[in-house]
């Protein structure tokens, strides 16, 4: 997957043990650790529709 930062949409990572929990830890683009699997969350640059996609990151 290439992710292109630069075209208004925000990516957030939450690791994936978290996707159910109440209140999950968000891992900006440049702070996920190698080795943990992630679900990506995809928004709009002003918050307004997120959404966690299928593909899991490790």
């Amino acid at each position: 997957m290439r992710l292109l930062p630069d075209n208004g949409i925000f990516f957030e990572f939450v690791p994936v043990e978290e996707l159910n929990a109440p209140r999950h830890t968000r891992h900006w683009l440049g702070n996920p650790e190698t080795g943990i699997p992630y679900a990506v969350i995809l928004s709009s640059n002003a918050g307004l529709w997120p959404d966690a996609s299928r593909p899991i990151l490790t």
